[in-house]
């Protein structure tokens, strides 16, 4: 567990997750409702100050322990839950009818169960039965390992590249070229009669003694100064043996492939967590053609997850804690059904998270009649950024579009818009005035002739 926790804390890429995770779901707090959420819960101050202090960073520290260890180990002291420190306790898992059954104990004492401490393990995240994580960060450390090793090779590359080896190999020469008493001489041997050729060794005392000389005439020409400044330089000449030569080393160019293995690993590692890579590292979306629209759905997933675990492990926290408040409000003598009881007056605590929709969506939802004014203003609000007491208490005239139209600007020279509209409407009745007056008249003429007729007979 120690490994992986400080893997977690070493890795730039992780943090960067957790970092997008923790500011997108706790930017807006955490609030509290009873009975299914119908009614939102006032909270008091001293309650207010906690959320502040203690429970927006436990949520972050919990957050930390979901993706290291795929659990929580939970501490109830004083009125406030926290986040047990790495290596202050121990766990000890017994499993019971096909389900594990926790226990935290002391570090010092063998068997002394911790008080106050219990253990969430409702994410879906359980160690195995030979207690090997299997939380997001334990899958992903191979690939950080491998990571880690590619960029340790490619730093070792540069520095050999910088700071290369020279090796020397002798060139065989012919005998013939070789000068007797210079390039090389004979063993004293009192007991040969004759000169052989394993009986020589080469010698380079001749070359060193022209290097000498070198040096004394280079002082001579130049100076005392200049010699001093020179001998520097000569130290880094080094007077190689006679049929020695230098062989550059074969140097490596290092991968083509470095920059697309990078994307590919840490795609595959961002996956694992939640957040796509997308969302932090602008270049087109790695490899792969950008899907925003996918992108935007995945990140949704992962946030709306993370609001439902850790939205019922600080409900139950909290009616831990308050047990006794909220005992006195439940009237035991009225309610008959426990399970019905509990749904009314037990708290639950939300992320009120941004939505991912835009105002254009939240518009349209709100002329259909799907979600009210209060909904719209706050949802459209959060989208922007702004905060909540910029919210106007009642929606603006409606008409055709909703909202109520800008009066268009009198220019000079243009009559009133007013006058204007009225004109075309005048002349518009005049031909309807005419055409209801002749069908007037015809219809008076036809029942004239209808009498007529009548009279006659």
């Amino acid at each position: 567990m120690t490994y992986v926790y400080n893997s977690f804390h070493n890795s730039t890429l992780l943090q960067m997750c957790r970092q997008m995770i923790n500011t997108h779901l706790l930017n807006n707090g955490i609030e509290f409702c009873k009975g299914g959420c119908k009614n939102k819960m006032q909270t008091d101050a001293e309650l207010e100050e906690l959320v502040d202090e203690k429970w927006i960073p436990f949520c972050a520290d919990a957050i930390d322990s979901i993706l290291c260890f795929g659990f929580c180990v939970v501490t109830f002291e004083g009125n406030y839950p926290s986040i047990m420190k790495q290596g202050t306790y121990r766990i000890k898992v017994i499993v019971e009818r096909n389900e594990y059954v926790w226990q935290v104990l002391a570090v010092d004492e063998t068997e002394t169960i911790l008080p106050d401490t219990r253990v969430f393990n409702h994410f879906g995240l359980e160690p195995r039965i030979d207690g090997k994580l299997t939380s997001p960060i334990a899958k992903v450390i191979p690939r950080l390992m491998f990571l880690k090793r590619i960029r340790e090779t490619c730093i070792d590359m540069e520095l050999r590249r910088a700071n290369p080896f020279f090796f020397s190999e002798i060139k065989e020469q012919n005998s013939a070229q070789r000068q007797e008493g210079v390039d090389y001489d004979f063993y004293a041997d009192a007991g040969a009669t004759e000169n052989r050729d394993d009986m020589s060794f080469s010698r380079n005392k001749s070359a060193v003694e022209m290097l000498e000389k070198q040096k004394e005439l280079y002082e001579q020409y130049l100076g005392r100064a200049a010699a001093v400044k020179a001998q520097n330089t000569l130290n880094n000449v080094v007077q190689m043996p006679m049929g020695h030569h230098v062989v550059n080393p074969a140097m490596t160019t290092g991968r083509t492939d470095l920059v697309n293995v990078h994307k590919l690993v840490q795609e595959e590692i961002c996956a694992v967590i939640g957040v796509p890579r997308s969302m932090m590292f602008a270049d087109s979306g790695g490899i792969h053609r950008s899907d925003d629209e996918g992108i935007h759905d995945s990140f949704m997933h992962t946030l709306l997850w993370y609001k439902k675990k850790l939205g019922v492990m600080l409900s139950d926290i909290y009616n831990r804690l308050y047990t006794d408040k909220i005992m006195k409000e439940v009237d035991f003598g009225k309610e008959k059904n426990a399970y019905e009881a509990k749904k009314k007056y037990m708290v639950q605590v939300f992320f009120p998270v941004t939505p991912f929709v835009p105002n254009s969506e939240l518009r349209s939802l709100y002329e259909q009649g799907v979600i009210s004014w209060d909904s719209y203003a706050t949802y459209a609000l959060r989208n922007t950024s702004l905060p909540l007491s910029d919210k106007q208490k009642g929606p603006p005239p409606v008409d055709e579009l909703l909202f109520e139209k800008p009066e268009p600007k009198e220019r000079p020279g243009q009559r009133e818009p007013k006058a204007a509209a009225k004109e075309p409407k005048a002349a518009a009745k005049e031909p309807k005035k005419a055409k209801e007056a002749d069908t007037k008249k015809r219809k008076v003429e036809s029942d004239e002739k209808t009498v007529s007729k009548k009279t006659k007979k």
